[in-house]
């Protein structure tokens, strides 16, 4: 622990944070290819920095309230990760959860206005997602290659998608957007938000559109 900082270094070896407040940031690769497999986030963490999970063998994890910041690719890679909930509303940066491949339940907080490039790229077990109403802008590779994706909620106040956005989805057949035709054609998308091969419909409040 660097306590000028109040930080906890890379390859930290310890299966718990302290919850003093002698610790505010969860550093850099602190937890990169730890094997834990559970860890708790105490309510004094308001940052956790990049690559700061990657790659461990965590199943769970929830982030509290008190956090403010979750750094790209965070928990990249971890492959026994299944279930995330994140309690705060933290800035959140790109490929957070990236190469996930067993992550099948995902809590995202309830006024996230932005889903960043790349956070769900590679998440092949994550079978549905209902995206809160504040989100206005999928950005690139989203939900690249989520291959098991199959059912997805689109809020009325979504006003851009990204490229590929949703390429690679391989079982996605429908998308459900909460909003009218009209609105459906004033998103600005990507030209490659699907894959070139990709066919879906997108069911609107008043009709339906295909892909």
């Amino acid at each position: 622990i660097e306590s000028a900082t109040k930080t906890i270094l890379y390859a930290c070896t310890t299966s718990s944070i302290p919850t003093d407040k002698n610790v505010n940031i969860i550093g850099h690769d602190a937890f990169a290819f730890s094997p834990l497999k559970s860890i708790r986030i105490p309510d004094n963490i308001t940052k956790i920095g990049t690559y700061a999970f990657s790659y461990s063998t965590l199943e769970d994890i929830y982030i509290p309230p008190s956090v403010e910041f979750i750094g790209t690719n965070a928990f990249d890679s971890c492959k026994s990760l299944h279930t995330a909930s994140i309690d705060c509303s933290p800035t959140l940066e790109d490929g957070i959860f990236g190469e996930c491949s067993a992550l099948k339940n995902i809590t995202l907080p309830k006024d996230v206005d932005m889903i960043p490039s790349a956070f769900f790229n590679g998440c092949t077990s994550l079978e549905e997602i209902n995206l809160p109403e504040t989100v206005s802008h999928i950005k690139m590779l989203a939900f690249g290659s989520c291959t098991s994706l199959d059912s997805v909620k689109l809020p009325g106040a979504l006003s851009v998608i990204g490229e590929h956005a949703f390429s690679s989805c391989e079982n996605l057949l429908q998308l459900r957007y909460d909003g009218t035709l009209e609105k459906w054609d004033n998103i600005t998308k990507h030209k490659n938000w699907l894959s070139y091969d990709q066919h879906l419909t997108v069911v609107c409040t008043d009709g339906e559109i295909e892909y």
